[in-house]
């Protein structure tokens, strides 16, 4: 039986998409529906460490024929190359198709995947980065930017200070205390921005 955490996974549409934590999926469920795609399951793995058992157990699933797409979402992290690579191999270890390339496809006779690194193919980093960018022309970014720097934390490891602007944005929002998806799910993000348009037309295409 597959899982997340606790819960088995019942496919209930002909696309899935699996992301690392229920934070990841609150956020990608909110930009889905902004894109009208209601055809799309969005099934967080628990964790990047569990992405790989995961995805080779997913044709132990009853009804796994009726699946026609099968994507990745996961963080770069430090090393966007080697992550996509972590997700291709995963597919492929499992018997499916593996896309050449982030954000591409690749398919056989059942079964078409893919695989998306954010914040894109070419940079480390995370969610936290992908919506910072978004947000990085408004002038409360550049006054947490001041912020960040006045308390020394400009030095701080990557994923520690991007975690650190965009919670401290987000604080002094209308609705503080919000997570990366509830404030999707609220409607704080910018759909519209250009950083957001690779992902959008990626989710958009699978």
């Amino acid at each position: 039986m597959v899982m997340a955490g606790r819960t088995p996974l019942t496919l209930s549409k002909p696309v899935l998409l699996l992301v690392e934590g229920t934070d990841d999926a609150r956020f990608f469920t909110a930009l889905l529906n902004r894109l009208g795609r209601d055809d799309v399951q969005v099934w967080p793995v628990g964790g990047k460490d569990k992405l790989r058992p995961f995805i080779a157990s997913l044709p132990s699933l009853p009804n796994f024929a009726s699946l026609n797409s099968l994507n990745v979402l996961r963080d770069a992290d430090d090393n966007p190359g080697a992550a996509f690579q972590s997700v291709r191999d995963a597919l492929r270890d499992a018997g499916f198709p593996g896309p050449s390339s982030a954000f591409g496809k690749a398919e056989n006779d059942a079964l078409s995947t893919s695989a998306a690194i954010i914040p894109d193919a070419d940079s480390p980093g995370s969610l936290e980065d992908l919506c910072w960018r978004s947000v990085a022309g408004l002038t409360e970014a550049g006054c947490i930017e001041e912020y960040i720097e006045c308390l020394g934390m400009d030095k701080i490891a990557r994923n520690r200070l991007s975690k650190a602007k965009i919670y401290a944005l987000l604080a002094v929002g209308d609705k503080p205390g919000l997570r990366l998806g509830e404030a999707a799910e609220s409607g704080v993000w910018n759909w519209d921005s250009a950083a957001f348009r690779q992902i959008a037309e990626y989710l958009s295409g699978i």
